[in-house]
């Protein structure tokens, strides 16, 4: 009778042997299952762009070509090798797109088995180099849009929000009010919107431009709304109803807010905050009116003198406006508005993304910050579609390598591919990049001549003296 330890350590054994054949087997449904996912993604994104055509979106138009060139290059390198053994049937099956199948059906009880097989290694790797991979890093190239996509609505919305203020017949053209009504918030409750539609009157008197353009203007606002809403898939986004104090409102979920890193909340990093923008944008604003010194300071000095409620008051303001520094003063008066800002909560409204696993119609999870979930997802999947090329590196190793030098080249291959998509992904938005700094260098150079015809032409209310007023006795 055989010791107990040995039959126990034969049971282990045995056990150990079960677990392998059931991962190689596992290996060999994976293959055979990606096979049929890839005809299947390519049949369901072919219709999808042809649905979509001339406009294909990028979200289908660049997996497919993906899956395309990874076809054709497998088909191809898969014949040549066949060809080359002198094996025309499997050429054949590889030219059509059937070695897979045929491979897993031929080999596929000796891979279980753990035997050894040449061709089932080729494929596999054949496969992962020019599919998998190249597949993983588009997808998670194409997740990462979404770290610009967000922002990028939310600064979206402060067009629109002016479009549907100063024009409300127009919301039913934009389609920032349709989602905000999707998602169960009225617009004009928003302080941008509300702003825009009490004041429009008054701003539209005081821009000649404004009032002549009309509403066209605000089809032209809608029509770069619609341009963004596309290219940044914002149908997506969800919009949240918020009540938040007022320069923090203005700072990180409007565009065109004065405003400093400090103002900014610590919990709030938000895809959706737009402080950084806010931040640069402002700077890049007073650096223009700084340039802009011997247009702008004879004009404010008319104002100010139009804006005091005595002469006293009125000289005293233009002598301090001539002898004062020019950006001196452009700091102090920045300064004053910024203390003297309305303290009180306003309504806001920011946009998210967020994950949804549904279960059942009853059983949801929703996680708000859900960009973080999908990019998690696709970085894995990114990660996983390298164990192949790792596995292959770590065979051309005689004798095998130590657990250190196994744990080394994990890492390099990892950390390798991902710069290189690192850098992909960052040559991809360059262009986005300079031509959306572009588009905010030329609205503020655009922007200081209509500032300086409302200086050379406001008439200043009672309200407006007040301030000046308080501005000169500070």
């Amino acid at each position: 009778m055989a010791p107990a330890g040995d039959s126990a350590a034969k049971a282990v054994k045995a056990s150990g042997v079960q677990l392998q054949m059931l991962q190689r087997f596992a290996e060999v449904l994976l293959l055979v299952w990606t096979w049929f996912k890839t005809w299947l993604d390519m049949g369901r994104n072919g219709y999808t762009i042809y649905q979509q055509w001339p406009r294909p979106d990028i979200r289908y138009s660049a997996p497919q070509v993906m899956l395309v060139l990874g076809l054709v290059a497998t088909n191809v390198l898969g014949f040549l090798n066949f060809r080359h053994q002198g094996l025309p049937q499997e050429a054949r099956f590889a030219a059509l797109d059937l070695d897979a199948l045929y491979l897993a059906y031929k080999h596929g009880a000796e891979v279980v088995r753990g035997e050894a097989s040449a061709e089932w290694e080729k494929l596999r790797l054949r496969n992962s180099l020019w599919r998998s991979l190249p597949l993983a890093m588009m997808s998670f190239a194409l997740t990462c849009r979404v770290l610009f996509e967000v922002p990028l609505c939310q600064a979206s919305a402060s067009a629109s929000a002016m479009a549907v203020g100063f024009w409300p017949e127009l919301a039913n053209e934009s389609a920032w009010a349709r989602d905000m009504q999707r998602d169960g918030v009225a617009f004009l409750d928003i302080e941008w919107a509300a702003y825009y539609k009490e004041h429009g009157d008054l701003v539209s008197q005081v821009s000649e431009d404004l009032r002549r353009g009309g509403k066209s203007f605000g089809r032209v606002l809608l029509n770069l709304e619609h341009s963004v809403w596309s290219a940044s898939h914002c149908h997506d986004s969800q919009w949240q109803q918020a009540g938040l104090p007022l320069k923090q409102a203005h700072l990180e979920d409007q565009v065109g807010a004065a405003g400093d890193k400090e103002d900014a909340r610590a919990e709030s990093q938000g895809l959706s905050n737009l402080l950084a923008l806010n931040v640069v944008t402002f700077e890049r604003a007073r650096m223009e009116a700084v340039r802009r010194e011997n247009t702008l300071k004879p004009a404010v000095s008319r104002l100010i003198s139009r804006m005091s409620k005595s002469n006293l008051l009125a000289g005293a303001g233009v002598v301090t406006v001539n002898t004062m520094g020019w950006e001196t003063l452009l700091d102090e008066a920045i300064g004053f508005l910024k203390v003297n800002l309305r303290q009180d909560e306003i309504q806001t409204a920011h946009s998210g993304r967020p994950w949804t696993l549904k279960i059942t119609d009853k059983w949801q999870a929703t996680v708000q910050g859900g960009w973080k979930v999908r990019l998690g997802h696709a970085f894995v999947l990114f990660l996983a579609a390298v164990l192949p090329v790792r596995k292959r590196i770590l065979e051309s190793f005689s004798p095998p390598p130590s657990t250190p030098k196994n744990v080394l080249v994990t890492m390099y291959t990892s950390l390798d591919l991902t710069c290189l998509v690192t850098a992909w992904v960052l040559c991809a938005i360059a262009p986005a990049a300079y031509h959306l700094g572009a588009l905010f260098e030329n609205t503020i150079d655009n922007l200081w001549p209509l500032i300086e015809e409302l200086v050379n032409n406001v008439k200043p209310n009672s309200e407006m003296k007040d301030m000046a007023a308080a501005m000169f006795k500070n």
